[in-house]
C-alpha cells in the first residue's frame, strides 16, 4: 500500500512539474540567460540508453570525462543547490520559483549535472542489463532522481525551449515503470 502511495505521489509531482510555468522574471533575469544561451549550445544524447549518455561525456565535449577522478563526485553534488532550495522551501511553488534562477545562472553546469543525473539513474536501475527485472524492488533515490531530472527538465523547456531534456526524462519514466511496475497503467507523457 505504502509503495503505491509514494508511486502515486511522484506521478502527481511529474505531472505538477509539466504543467507548472517558472515564476516571471525581470528584464536582467531574462539577459542574463539569453547571453549565456549564445555562447553554450546543449548537446544531447542521440538516443534514450545509458550508453548513448555515457558517449556523451565522452564525445559530446563534456568539461568532464566519466574517467576523470572527479567524476562521481561532480554526479552526486552537482544538484545541491535544488537540495539546498528543497530543504528550505515550505511549499512546492516556492521551489518551483527559487530553483530556477539557479538553472538560468548556470545553464551549462546544469546540463551537464542533468545528463551525469540521468546516467546515474540508469545504472542504479540496471539499465544495462539484458534481462529486465520485472517486479523488483525499486532501488533506493530512484524516485528521488526522478524528481530532480523533471524539475530540471522543465525549468530548461520553460525558461529556455528546449524540450529534450523533458523527452529524455519521459523515456527513463517509461522504462522504469515498465520495470518496476508491470502491468500498471502507463502515464502519457510528451513525445
Amino acid at each position: 500500500m505504502g509503495s503505491t502511495i509514494r508511486r502515486v505521489a511522484v506521478l502527481l509531482g511529474i505531472l505538477a512539474a509539466f504543467s507548472c510555468a517558472s515564476a516571471p522574471r525581470s528584464p536582467e533575469a531574462v539577459a542574463a540567460p539569453a547571453a549565456e544561451a549564445s555562447r553554450f549550445r546543449a548537446l544531447h544524447p542521440q538516443g534514450y540508453s545509458a550508453q548513448e549518455t555515457r558517449l556523451l561525456f565522452e564525445r559530446g565535449g563534456a568539461p568532464i570525462r566519466l574517467a576523470d577522478p572527479g567524476f562521481r563526485e561532480f554526479q552526486e553534488g552537482c544538484g545541491s543547490d535544488y537540495q539546498a532550495e528543497k530543504s528550505i522551501a515550505r511549499t512546492k511553488e516556492e521551489l518551483f520559483s527559487a530553483f530556477p534562477e539557479h538553472v538560468r545562472a548556470r545553464r551549462e553546469h546544469y546540463h551537464w549535472c542533468f545528463y551525469a543525473q540521468l546516467l546515474a539513474l540508469q545504472e542504479l536501475l540496471g539499465e544495462d542489463l539484458a534481462e529486465p527485472g520485472l517486479g523488483d524492488a525499486v532501488p533506493p533515490g530512484a524516485l528521488d532522481r526522478f524528481s530532480f531530472l523533471t524539475h530540471l527538465a522543465r525549468v530548461f523547456e520553460v525558461d529556455f525551449e528546449d524540450g529534450s531534456y523533458l523527452r529524455q526524462a519521459a523515456a527513463a519514466y517509461r522504462r522504469f515503470s515498465e520495470r518496476y511496475y508491470p502491468g500498471s497503467p502507463r502515464l502519457a507523457l510528451p513525445n
